[in-house]
């Protein structure tokens, strides 16, 4: 990560303190911790570096000459104070204790449980949960007290239908997370603070090279409901399905716990590729093949059965919803092995 020299120490310490999701780099929480050591007096200097610190001592103070800043935003990233804790990786050996009671006194002093930002304008926002809960493609590191830091949160009011945490740790096989998420809820209620009508909240600002992070909390930037599925975006329209239809029209054959996980995670389609014509034609005497699945609500099975038909297809039909590789991946093997062998 680039940091300018001429930064303010404290706006440098939380650059390089805190994952970003764009170049988090271990030697820039090394760099941060080394930069504490040099500037031990930072978090009696500045709130936020505090509460990235987990120095509660020193928080407590702040609070108590300017209670408002528990919910004030500032630093490099106009983050509130709980964001950065969240987010800081610094110290892996930070202390459970100091962890837990600086987060009470952000929350008891009124700091929203739900605040996020939205990165690069994604669908999905970056709350205070996926920050403890971490991972990611990169692997970032999650918070050395994850889990008790997330039910401290959850306790307060945090949505567990966290649709960016459940993506960002399904790159890893601890699923500790899962059983925490699903004890508040997680899959029973998806009308968070982030969603209206079962949609995923639209960021009505746009992030900019400087910084891929826009929008503060939920009731400063939630996005106008659109019952019917679809948002409007600059290069087309998005299509997402209501979480509440999800089982039905997408996930047929899916348990509970795969529905909960897949409508909050769920990646929009444009509206354009329904309707595009294809660009390829092969030779007629390819074999084709063409699964159908009987349940499917997101495209009519008659539909399904018309275009093989078209393309002269050899059809398998299975008794699940759309997402056919969740519900019956044996059937994928199957056909995939038939068609290698029918090639030779």
């Amino acid at each position: 990560m680039v940091v300018a020299c001429g930064a303010p120490p404290a706006d440098r310490f939380l650059r390089l303190a805190c994952l970003t999701y764009s170049d988090d780099e271990r030697a820039d929480r090394a760099a941060a911790a080394q930069l504490l050591a040099q500037h031990p007096d930072l978090p009696g200097r500045d709130l936020f570096v505090a509460a990235a610190c987990a120095d509660a001592v020193q928080l407590r103070r702040h609070l108590a000459v300017r209670p408002s800043a528990a919910t004030g935003t500032g630093g490099p990233h106009g983050w509130s104070p709980l964001l950065y804790q969240a987010y800081a990786r610094h110290n892996p050996g930070i202390d459970r204790a100091t962890t837990l009671e600086t987060a009470r006194l952000l929350l008891e002093a009124g700091a929203d449980p739900n605040d996020g930002r939205f990165w690069h304008a994604l669908p999905t926002p970056f709350t205070v949960l996926t920050g403890v809960l971490g991972y990611g493609e990169q692997r970032q590191p999650w918070h050395p007290h994850a889990t008790e830091f997330a039910r401290l949160l959850l306790d307060a009011g945090a949505d567990p239908n966290d649709g960016q945490a459940l993506y960002n740790r399904m790159f890893g096989a601890n699923d500790e997370h899962l059983v925490l998420l699903f004890e508040y809820g997680l899959g029973r209620d998806t009308h968070g603070p982030w969603r209206s009508a079962g949609e995923p909240a639209r960021p009505r600002c746009r992030s900019s090279r400087a910084s891929p992070w826009c929008c503060s909390s939920p009731t400063r930037c939630h996005g106008s409901p659109h019952a019917s599925g679809t948002r409007p975006e600059p290069g087309g329209t998005d299509i997402y399905i209501n979480p509440a239809d999800f089982a039905s029209v997408y996930a047929g054959g899916l348990s509970p716990a795969q529905v909960a996980i897949a409508s909050v995670v769920q990646r929009p389609i444009t509206a354009a590729a329904l309707g595009e014509a294809t660009t390829v034609d092969p030779p007629a005497a390819t074999p084709k093949w063409e699964i159908v699945a009987l349940q499917d609500n997101a495209i009519p099975t008659k539909a399904e059965f018309f275009m093989a038909a078209r393309a002269h297809a050899n059809v398998v039909t299975v008794n699940s919803g759309h997402d056919v590789p969740a519900a019956a991946p044996q059937v994928i093997d199957s056909v995939i092995l038939r068609a290698a062998q029918s090639a030779g």
